[in-house]
C-alpha cells in the first residue's frame, strides 16, 4: 500500500470498475450517488419528476451532468 496506489476509502466500486474494464476492454464511469441509511423507496423512479429533491432525481441529474443520457448498468450495494 502506498500513496501511488492507495487502498481504501472508495468502497468496492473502483475495484469492480477496474475489473469490469479489464474484462470488457471498455471505459467504465463511476458516478457515486450513495446515501447511507436511505430506504429503497426513497430511490423510486416515480420520484424523478421531483428533481434533486428525490434521491432518484438527484441520481439522474448527476448522470446527465457527467454527459450521459443512457445507463447500461449499475451497481447497487
Amino acid at each position: 500500500i502506498s500513496r501511488q496506489k492507495p487502498i481504501g476509502r472508495t468502497g468496492p466500486g473502483i475495484y469492480f470498475a477496474r475489473h469490469l474494464a479489464a474484462a470488457t476492454g471498455r471505459n467504465i464511469g463511476l458516478i457515486p450517488c450513495a446515501l447511507g441509511g436511505s430506504k429503497i423507496d426513497q430511490w423510486d423512479p416515480a420520484g424523478k419528476s421531483h428533481g434533486d429533491s428525490s434521491l432518484y432525481g438527484a441520481m439522474l441529474h448527476r448522470v446527465r451532468s457527467a454527459g450521459f443520457e443512457h445507463i447500461k448498468g449499475l451497481v447497487w450495494y
